[in-house]
């Protein structure tokens, strides 16, 4: 297992038990949740604006459904400090 390239702490770096893991999937999908909801909640022409902007701007919520449906395997590690 290879640890990520940059890591600034003092400690041992150990990687999550799978239950353990899961916390954090669990966080991104409240968080993609929580904005779908107040997308939602926008009135028709905000929504018209942002999506006849030309800024190609995408929601957080999207990037972090991404991460969550990628094919590629993540490890969630903790540092135990000394």
């Amino acid at each position: 297992m290879q640890l990520p390239a940059r890591v600034a702490l003092m400690g041992e770096v150990l990687p999550l038990k799978d239950e353990k893991a899961r916390l954090p999937r669990d966080s991104l999908k409240e968080a993609i949740s929580s904005e779908r909801s107040m997308i939602e909640k926008f009135s028709y022409s905000v929504l018209g604006i942002l999506n006849s902007s030309s800024l190609g701007a995408t929601c957080r919520g999207d990037n972090l459904q991404e991460l969550l449906d990628s094919d590629k395997r993540y490890v969630v590690f903790k540092c135990s400090p000394r």
